[in-house]
């Protein structure tokens, strides 16, 4: 509570901003325009023992504001004042005015491989489940197809716990949900989770009751455990469509297409192309070639190259627009899934962008809105985490610095490592953000004492030297469990096997084949041991390792395999690295238990 301290932090400022229920310090730092470590020691006066990246609970931070002379308003007021204000806004542009049909956005929810993605694979006919690290979706993807003349958006969210957020945000998007329910499982924990969201939302929803192909399968136990859950299907006297599917072979699909669209209809989906331009953020991510790259769904108007839009920390000119396959398209309408490039930041996953007039009345950004992968919160941050570690001398502290692929794995993972704090042991994140693992990560390490962890993020080789001389430790990770099981381990609370890092084979590269924009085939023959589907491969040119990351595809010629044995030739894409050349060698490592 800001108590009788409170004197010694007010600023005179005259400004409001606007509270959810919980607030991070580094948020709370730029909204205030104040330094963070400042924040800190004045929230640790006044007995919040915290770090940069911990949640304020909404009292708390209303009197720091209040403290500092700032008006607050909570979301929710918020929301009640946005929507008086579009009501009036539009006008005659009235939803009821030249309003037109819409494609449906669909989400697909449910437990960990019980075949959410390889619904999409048997929808879209492709195989974006073979490039999956362990077998898991890891981001939030979004794909449009055409079924009788009808567009119809698909999102697909991950299925681990871990990204409870992620899921939970895609129900909100969604105009129809897909409850993925295997057969031979019934509903698991991430069903259940999955069924509190979409209820939440007010979604209408299908069940599609997978893997009926197999023995075990059992739809009327599913449809009991979900009458358990207040969702009776149609043939059991209720109101919720279920269909029976076997993704994997494909059938059922029409017919859970065919209820899409029907319920579409239903709830009669429409909009009015005159609208402004206007779009939901599902992912934003770094790419060396393109810069910030943003993926979101149009929900109203149309989003087009040379407009000028603008989120809550980023703004920008749209100089391409490219669809799910990599196209570039003119413009993009209503419903549609679409990456932009040209934004100066990158927006958080839910972010709302929109089009505006032109850039002059918009320019007068505050200089102090943060974003996770700028390098001005570092230093702060840095100092945050060591004044904290200088008054809680009694905590056991694990020190990270996180570098991902993709903005929405970073919440994610700062979510996760909470759930080990203790009275004893507390995890800091010192520094998070999107892109490789790059020298100065390192000399940060070093400074705070930290461990880098890389989620789907590759290390520089510059890093790579620094960190051997510096004795810095980089941790890889493409599966989310093996970086919580690092975390529990390092902070004594692992009681789980340990695993050590073996070789199982080598290969070395003969021929290289370009099939696709970025996407390389490495043509190789076995020299040692075997190459296995599963492994990480690491890529070694001149004896010294450029590249480590899973298998995309393993084949023996036009067969797709698990292994490739010895003295056999072979074809391999290695996921995330397109610069094989001939003579590389490919080292394939797995993880196997430790024998006590």
């Amino acid at each position: 509570m800001v108590g009788e301290n409170e004197n010694e932090i007010i600023s005179g400022q005259n400004k409001a901003v606007t509270l959810a229920s919980t607030t991070r310090v580094s948020d709370l730092a730029s909204m205030l325009g104040v330094d963070p470590v400042e924040l800190i020691k004045q929230l640790m006066r006044l007995g919040h023992m915290i770090t940069l990246n911990d949640p304020l609970e909404y009292e708390i931070a209303s009197k720091i504001c209040t403290a500092y002379g700032i008006d607050v308003t909570s979301v929710s007021d918020q929301q009640s004042i946005d929507s008086g204000e579009s009501s009036s806004t539009k006008g005659d542009l009235d939803l009821s005015q030249g309003a037109v049909e819409r494609p449906p956005v669909v989400t697909v929810l449910g437990h960990v491989d019980h075949g959410k993605t390889t619904l999409l694979d048997s929808i879209r006919n492709t195989k974006k489940v073979d490039g999956e690290a362990g077998g898991i979706t890891q981001h939030i993807g979004a794909y449009q197809v055409e079924y009788q003349d009808k567009s119809i958006t698909f999102i697909d969210t991950p299925g681990h716990e871990a990204f409870t957020e992620m899921r939970a945000r895609g129900a909100q998007l969604t105009d129809i949900a897909i409850l993925v329910v295997a057969a031979d499982d019934g509903l698991m924990p991430q069903t259940l989770e999955a069924i509190s969201h979409i209820k939440a939302a007010g979604t209408p929803l299908i069940v599609a009751i997978n893997k009926i192909d197999i023995p075990t399968a059992d739809s009327d136990k599913v449809k009991r455990q979900l009458s358990e859950n207040e969702l009776l299907v149609e043939d059991w006297g209720g109101d919720v469509i279920s269909v029976n599917i076997s993704a994997l072979k494909s059938e059922g699909i029409d017919d859970l297409l065919e209820n899409i669209l029907l319920v579409a209809e239903i709830n009669e989906l429409k909009t009015n192309p005159e609208l402004s331009g206007t779009g939901v953020v599902i992912e934003a991510k770094v790419d060396k070639a393109m810069g910030n790259i943003v993926s979101v769904i149009v929900q109203s108007g149309f989003l087009r190259v040379s407009d000028y839009i603008e989120s809550k920390n980023s703004k920008g000119k749209i100089r391409a627009l490219l669809d799910e396959n990599g196209k570039r398209v003119g413009k993009a309408g209503i419903s549609m899934p679409v990456e932009i490039l040209g934004l100066d930041n990158l927006p958080q996953p839910g972010d709302l962008i929109e089009v505006k007039p032109d850039s002059k009345n918009h320019k007068k950004k505050s200089s102090i809105n943060s974003n996770v992968n700028t390098q001005s919160g570092i230093t702060s941050t840095q100092a945050g985490n060591l004044l904290l570690q200088k008054n809680r001398e009694d905590l056991v502290f694990l020190n990270l610095i996180i570098k991902t692929d993709v903005i929405g794995t970073i919440e994610a993972i700062t979510k996760s490592v909470t759930a080990f704090d203790s009275e004893s042991a507390k995890v800091n994140i010192v520094h998070a953000a999107v892109g490789t693992i790059s020298p100065s990560d390192v000399s940060l390490a070093l400074t705070t004492e930290s461990v880098i962890c890389g989620f789907n993020a590759t290390t520089e080789a510059a890093a790579r030297t620094l960190a051997k001389t510096s004795d810095v430790e980089i941790k890889n990770y493409n599966v989310i469990y093996n970086f919580l099981e690092f975390v529990e381990e390092r902070l004594g609370k692992s009681k789980k096997a340990e695993f050590v890092d073996v070789i199982e084979g080598q290969a070395k590269v003969q021929e290289v084949f370009n099939v696709s924009k970025g996407r390389t085939v490495a043509g190789f023959v076995v020299t040692d041991g075997v190459i296995s589907r599963g492994a990480d491969i690491h890529v070694i040119r001149n004896n010294e390792e450029i590249f480590v990351g899973p298998i995309s595809s393993l084949k023996h010629y036009k067969d797709d395999v698990k292994q490739v044995r010895a003295g056999t030739e072979g074809g391999m894409v290695v996921e995330g690295f397109s610069e094989i050349e001939q003579g590389d060698v490919l080292e394939s490592h797995k993880l196997v238990e430790a024998q006590s």
